[in-house]
Protein backbone atom coordinates (compact mmCIF):
# COMPACT_ATOMS: atom_id res chain seq x y z
CA UNK A 1 0.00 0.00 0.00
CA UNK A 2 1.32 3.43 -0.98
CA UNK A 3 0.45 6.41 1.21
CA UNK A 4 1.17 10.15 0.93
CA UNK A 5 0.12 13.37 2.62
CA UNK A 6 -1.92 15.77 0.50
CA UNK A 7 0.17 18.84 -0.35
CA UNK A 8 -2.24 21.25 1.32
CA UNK A 9 -2.60 18.81 4.27
CA UNK A 10 -6.37 19.22 3.96
CA UNK A 11 -8.64 16.19 3.53
CA UNK A 12 -9.84 15.32 0.04
CA UNK A 13 -13.63 15.04 -0.24
CA UNK A 14 -13.88 13.59 -3.76
CA UNK A 15 -11.61 11.47 -5.96
CA UNK A 16 -11.81 11.34 -9.75
CA UNK A 17 -9.68 8.60 -11.33
CA UNK A 18 -8.65 8.61 -14.98
CA UNK A 19 -10.50 5.80 -16.80
CA UNK A 20 -7.37 4.50 -18.59
CA UNK A 21 -4.22 6.21 -17.30
CA UNK A 22 -2.57 6.03 -13.84
CA UNK A 23 -3.81 9.46 -12.78
CA UNK A 24 -5.97 10.58 -9.84
CA UNK A 25 -7.59 13.97 -9.19
CA UNK A 26 -8.73 14.94 -5.71
CA UNK A 27 -10.94 17.86 -4.66
CA UNK A 28 -9.58 19.80 -1.69
CA UNK A 29 -12.08 20.07 1.18
CA UNK A 30 -10.95 23.52 2.34
CA UNK A 31 -10.59 25.54 -0.88
CA UNK A 32 -11.66 25.33 -4.56
CA UNK A 33 -8.55 23.40 -5.58
CA UNK A 34 -7.98 20.09 -7.37
CA UNK A 35 -4.81 18.05 -6.74
CA UNK A 36 -3.42 15.58 -9.29
CA UNK A 37 -1.35 12.47 -8.55
CA UNK A 38 0.44 9.90 -10.67
CA UNK A 39 -0.41 6.43 -9.33
CA UNK A 40 1.77 4.35 -11.68
CA UNK A 41 3.86 1.43 -10.45
CA UNK A 42 1.86 1.29 -7.23
CA UNK A 43 3.21 4.65 -6.02
CA UNK A 44 1.66 8.09 -5.46
CA UNK A 45 3.42 11.22 -6.74
CA UNK A 46 1.71 14.63 -6.68
CA UNK A 47 2.01 16.27 -10.10
CA UNK A 48 0.27 19.60 -9.63
CA UNK A 49 -2.76 21.52 -8.42
CA UNK A 50 -5.42 23.56 -10.16
CA UNK A 51 -6.45 26.44 -7.92
CA UNK A 52 -3.52 26.11 -5.51
CA UNK A 53 -3.65 29.82 -4.70
CA UNK A 54 -7.41 29.93 -4.18
CA UNK A 55 -8.60 31.39 -0.86
CA UNK A 56 -10.12 29.03 1.69
CA UNK A 57 -13.87 28.43 1.66
CA UNK A 58 -14.12 29.72 5.22
CA UNK A 59 -17.44 29.19 6.98
CA UNK A 60 -19.47 28.63 3.81
CA UNK A 61 -22.01 25.81 4.16
CA UNK A 62 -24.84 24.26 2.18
CA UNK A 63 -25.58 25.70 -1.24
CA UNK A 64 -22.96 28.45 -0.81
CA UNK A 65 -20.29 25.82 -0.16
CA UNK A 66 -21.45 23.73 -3.12
CA UNK A 67 -21.19 26.74 -5.42
CA UNK A 68 -17.53 27.06 -4.45
CA UNK A 69 -16.74 23.38 -5.08
CA UNK A 70 -14.94 22.81 -8.41
CA UNK A 71 -16.15 20.43 -11.09
CA UNK A 72 -13.54 18.15 -12.67
CA UNK A 73 -13.51 15.65 -15.54
CA UNK A 74 -10.81 13.52 -17.19
CA UNK A 75 -10.43 13.10 -20.93
CA UNK A 76 -11.20 9.43 -21.67
CA UNK A 77 -7.80 8.75 -23.28
CA UNK A 78 -5.42 11.67 -22.78
CA UNK A 79 -3.71 12.97 -19.61
CA UNK A 80 -6.04 15.97 -19.67
CA UNK A 81 -8.14 17.19 -16.73
CA UNK A 82 -10.68 19.98 -17.14
CA UNK A 83 -11.62 21.95 -14.02
CA UNK A 84 -14.42 24.52 -13.68
CA UNK A 85 -14.33 26.83 -10.69
CA UNK A 86 -15.66 30.30 -9.93
CA UNK A 87 -16.62 31.09 -13.51
CA UNK A 88 -13.34 29.92 -15.08
CA UNK A 89 -12.44 26.67 -16.86
CA UNK A 90 -8.83 25.46 -16.97
CA UNK A 91 -7.05 22.44 -18.42
CA UNK A 92 -4.39 20.53 -16.52
CA UNK A 93 -1.87 18.45 -18.47
CA UNK A 94 1.61 17.25 -17.46
CA UNK A 95 2.88 20.43 -19.17
CA UNK A 96 0.94 22.68 -16.78
CA UNK A 97 -2.27 24.71 -16.57
CA UNK A 98 -3.94 26.61 -19.41
CA UNK A 99 -7.28 28.37 -19.61
CA UNK A 100 -9.99 26.93 -21.83
CA UNK A 101 -10.66 29.90 -24.08
CA UNK A 102 -13.65 30.72 -26.26
CA UNK A 103 -16.31 30.05 -23.65
CA UNK A 104 -19.18 32.53 -23.22
CA UNK A 105 -18.68 35.09 -20.43
CA UNK A 106 -21.84 33.79 -18.74
CA UNK A 107 -20.48 30.22 -18.42
CA UNK A 108 -20.64 29.12 -14.78
CA UNK A 109 -20.42 25.35 -15.02
CA UNK A 110 -21.18 23.21 -11.96
CA UNK A 111 -20.80 19.78 -13.60
CA UNK A 112 -18.46 18.51 -16.34
CA UNK A 113 -18.08 15.32 -18.35
CA UNK A 114 -16.39 14.24 -21.57
CA UNK A 115 -18.12 12.50 -24.45
CA UNK A 116 -16.80 8.92 -24.86
CA UNK A 117 -14.69 9.94 -27.88
CA UNK A 118 -13.14 12.86 -25.95
CA UNK A 119 -13.99 15.41 -28.63
CA UNK A 120 -16.79 17.15 -26.77
CA UNK A 121 -17.01 18.58 -23.26
CA UNK A 122 -20.46 18.25 -21.71
CA UNK A 123 -21.07 21.11 -19.27
CA UNK A 124 -23.99 22.05 -17.03
CA UNK A 125 -25.77 24.39 -16.54
CA UNK A 126 -26.04 26.04 -19.93
CA UNK A 127 -24.28 29.35 -20.57
CA UNK A 128 -27.50 30.68 -22.10
CA UNK A 129 -30.03 32.93 -20.36
CA UNK A 130 -29.51 32.80 -16.59
CA UNK A 131 -33.23 32.24 -15.87
CA UNK A 132 -33.34 29.05 -17.96
CA UNK A 133 -29.72 27.90 -17.64
CA UNK A 134 -30.61 24.76 -15.67
CA UNK A 135 -33.11 23.67 -18.34
CA UNK A 136 -30.32 22.72 -20.76
CA UNK A 137 -26.57 22.17 -21.00
CA UNK A 138 -23.63 23.07 -23.25
CA UNK A 139 -21.84 20.71 -25.62
CA UNK A 140 -18.42 22.27 -26.29
CA UNK A 141 -16.50 21.03 -29.33
CA UNK A 142 -12.89 21.21 -28.10
CA UNK A 143 -11.38 21.39 -31.59
CA UNK A 144 -13.47 24.24 -32.98
CA UNK A 145 -14.81 25.86 -29.81
CA UNK A 146 -18.35 25.58 -31.17
CA UNK A 147 -21.03 25.34 -28.50
CA UNK A 148 -24.40 23.74 -29.09
CA UNK A 149 -27.30 23.17 -26.73
CA UNK A 150 -27.64 19.81 -25.00
CA UNK A 151 -30.32 18.18 -22.82
CA UNK A 152 -30.80 19.06 -19.18
CA UNK A 153 -28.59 17.25 -16.69
CA UNK A 154 -26.78 18.03 -13.45
CA UNK A 155 -24.88 16.30 -10.66
CA UNK A 156 -23.13 13.80 -12.90
CA UNK A 157 -22.86 11.43 -15.84
CA UNK A 158 -21.90 7.78 -15.44
CA UNK A 159 -20.58 5.80 -18.42
CA UNK A 160 -21.17 2.05 -18.53
CA UNK A 161 -17.78 0.26 -18.55
CA UNK A 162 -18.77 -1.81 -21.59
CA UNK A 163 -19.57 1.33 -23.59
CA UNK A 164 -22.64 2.37 -25.53
CA UNK A 165 -24.68 3.67 -22.61
CA UNK A 166 -24.51 6.54 -20.13
CA UNK A 167 -26.74 7.61 -17.27
CA UNK A 168 -27.25 11.32 -16.73
CA UNK A 169 -28.59 12.60 -13.42
CA UNK A 170 -31.28 15.29 -13.41
CA UNK A 171 -32.50 16.94 -10.21
CA UNK A 172 -36.27 17.37 -10.05
CA UNK A 173 -37.46 18.96 -6.78
CA UNK A 174 -37.19 16.15 -4.21
CA UNK A 175 -36.08 13.53 -6.74
CA UNK A 176 -32.97 12.81 -8.76
CA UNK A 177 -33.86 11.23 -12.07
CA UNK A 178 -31.53 8.79 -13.80
CA UNK A 179 -31.96 9.39 -17.54
CA UNK A 180 -30.27 6.90 -19.86
CA UNK A 181 -28.65 7.94 -23.14
CA UNK A 182 -27.35 5.88 -26.04
CA UNK A 183 -23.75 6.71 -27.09
CA UNK A 184 -21.09 5.24 -29.35
CA UNK A 185 -17.95 4.15 -27.52
CA UNK A 186 -15.29 1.47 -27.68
CA UNK A 187 -15.23 -1.02 -24.84
CA UNK A 188 -13.08 -0.39 -21.77
CA UNK A 189 -11.06 -2.86 -19.69
CA UNK A 190 -12.82 -4.94 -17.03
CA UNK A 191 -12.71 -3.55 -13.50
CA UNK A 192 -11.74 -5.51 -10.40
CA UNK A 193 -13.20 -4.70 -6.98
CA UNK A 194 -12.38 -6.07 -3.52
CA UNK A 195 -12.77 -5.13 0.16
CA UNK A 196 -9.88 -3.90 2.38
CA UNK A 197 -9.26 -2.41 5.82
CA UNK A 198 -7.00 0.64 5.37
CA UNK A 199 -6.23 3.89 7.18
CA UNK A 200 -7.37 2.45 10.49
CA UNK A 201 -8.53 5.07 12.98
CA UNK A 202 -9.13 7.76 10.35
CA UNK A 203 -12.45 8.42 8.61
CA UNK A 204 -12.60 7.78 4.87
CA UNK A 205 -13.57 10.97 3.00
CA UNK A 206 -13.41 9.75 -0.62
CA UNK A 207 -12.96 6.59 -2.69
CA UNK A 208 -12.02 5.90 -6.28
CA UNK A 209 -10.99 3.02 -8.54
CA UNK A 210 -7.98 3.52 -10.83
CA UNK A 211 -7.67 2.26 -14.39
CA UNK A 212 -5.50 -0.60 -13.10
CA UNK A 213 -8.19 -1.69 -10.65
CA UNK A 214 -6.45 -0.36 -7.54
CA UNK A 215 -8.42 1.40 -4.81
CA UNK A 216 -7.67 5.06 -3.99
CA UNK A 217 -8.69 6.04 -0.46
CA UNK A 218 -8.63 9.57 1.04
CA UNK A 219 -8.71 10.06 4.80
CA UNK A 220 -9.90 12.78 7.14
CA UNK A 221 -6.31 13.22 8.24
CA UNK A 222 -5.26 14.56 4.84
CA UNK A 223 -3.71 11.31 3.55
CA UNK A 224 -4.20 9.50 0.25
CA UNK A 225 -3.61 5.76 0.04
CA UNK A 226 -3.37 3.46 -2.98
CA UNK A 227 -4.35 -0.14 -2.30
CA UNK A 228 -3.56 -2.89 -4.80
CA UNK A 229 -6.19 -5.57 -5.34
CA UNK A 230 -4.64 -9.01 -5.87
CA UNK A 231 -6.07 -10.81 -8.90
CA UNK A 232 -6.37 -13.93 -6.74
CA UNK A 233 -8.41 -12.16 -4.06
CA UNK A 234 -11.41 -14.37 -3.17
CA UNK A 235 -13.63 -11.28 -2.95
CA UNK A 236 -12.56 -9.85 -6.29
CA UNK A 237 -14.69 -10.21 -9.37
CA UNK A 238 -14.24 -9.04 -12.94
CA UNK A 239 -16.91 -7.60 -15.14
CA UNK A 240 -17.33 -9.70 -18.28
CA UNK A 241 -17.24 -7.38 -21.27
CA UNK A 242 -19.27 -9.63 -23.61
CA UNK A 243 -21.97 -10.18 -20.99
CA UNK A 244 -22.16 -6.47 -20.19
CA UNK A 245 -22.46 -5.50 -23.85
CA UNK A 246 -25.22 -8.07 -24.34
CA UNK A 247 -27.09 -6.62 -21.36
CA UNK A 248 -26.77 -3.11 -22.79
CA UNK A 249 -28.10 -4.24 -26.16
CA UNK A 250 -31.08 -5.95 -24.51
CA UNK A 251 -31.77 -2.87 -22.37
CA UNK A 252 -31.67 -0.47 -25.33
CA UNK A 253 -33.88 -2.76 -27.43
CA UNK A 254 -36.52 -2.58 -24.70
CA UNK A 255 -36.54 1.23 -24.55
CA UNK A 256 -37.51 4.09 -26.84
CA UNK A 257 -35.84 7.46 -27.29
CA UNK A 258 -37.41 10.70 -26.13
CA UNK A 259 -38.10 12.95 -29.15
CA UNK A 260 -35.75 15.90 -29.40
CA UNK A 261 -38.64 18.31 -28.92
CA UNK A 262 -40.49 16.12 -26.41
CA UNK A 263 -41.33 16.88 -22.79
CA UNK A 264 -39.03 14.66 -20.73
CA UNK A 265 -41.51 14.16 -17.89
CA UNK A 266 -44.21 12.79 -20.22
CA UNK A 267 -41.87 10.00 -21.35
CA UNK A 268 -40.27 8.95 -18.07
CA UNK A 269 -40.68 5.51 -16.50
CA UNK A 270 -40.13 6.06 -12.77
CA UNK A 271 -39.21 3.52 -10.09
CA UNK A 272 -38.44 3.54 -6.39
CA UNK A 273 -36.70 0.16 -6.67
CA UNK A 274 -39.83 -1.85 -5.96
CA UNK A 275 -42.64 -0.18 -7.92
CA UNK A 276 -42.76 1.26 -11.41
CA UNK A 277 -44.83 4.15 -12.79
CA UNK A 278 -45.30 4.55 -16.53
CA UNK A 279 -46.14 7.91 -18.17
CA UNK A 280 -49.53 9.06 -16.91
CA UNK A 281 -49.67 6.79 -13.85
CA UNK A 282 -48.67 9.53 -11.41
CA UNK A 283 -51.58 11.71 -12.50
CA UNK A 284 -53.87 9.46 -10.44
CA UNK A 285 -51.75 9.40 -7.26
CA UNK A 286 -53.42 11.21 -4.32
CA UNK A 287 -52.11 9.23 -1.33
CA UNK A 288 -48.61 8.46 -0.07
CA UNK A 289 -47.04 7.40 3.21
CA UNK A 290 -44.03 8.79 5.03
CA UNK A 291 -42.03 5.77 3.86
CA UNK A 292 -42.63 6.65 0.19
CA UNK A 293 -40.02 8.64 -1.78
CA UNK A 294 -40.24 12.39 -1.20
CA UNK A 295 -41.07 13.03 -4.86
CA UNK A 296 -44.05 10.66 -4.63
CA UNK A 297 -45.32 12.37 -1.47
CA UNK A 298 -45.01 15.74 -3.19
CA UNK A 299 -46.90 14.56 -6.28
CA UNK A 300 -49.72 13.14 -4.14
CA UNK A 301 -49.96 16.40 -2.17
CA UNK A 302 -50.09 18.53 -5.34
CA UNK A 303 -52.78 16.33 -6.87
CA UNK A 304 -54.82 16.49 -3.68
CA UNK A 305 -54.53 20.28 -3.27
CA UNK A 306 -55.75 20.92 -6.79
CA UNK A 307 -58.72 18.66 -6.13
CA UNK A 308 -58.26 16.48 -9.15
CA UNK A 309 -55.63 14.27 -10.72
CA UNK A 310 -52.97 16.12 -12.66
Amino acid sequence: MARVRVGSEAPVNQLVCHPRLPLIAGLDSERPAVHVWDCGAGQLDELGTAGADSPADGDAVGWERRQQTPAAAWHPDQPLLVVASRGAVVRWTPAGLTELSGLPPAAAYRSLAFSPDGQTLWASPSSSDAETAWESSDCVDLASGTIRAGPRWDTGIATHPAGGLVTTLCSDQNATLGVFARVDQDSTPAAIVAGHDVLAGSPVTALGATAAGDLAVASGGGDLALVSVPASSPTAHAVCGDTSRAMITAFLDATSEVPGDGDLETHLVLTDGARTWHPGDLAAVTTATTTDPAWLQLRAAVNTVFGQPR
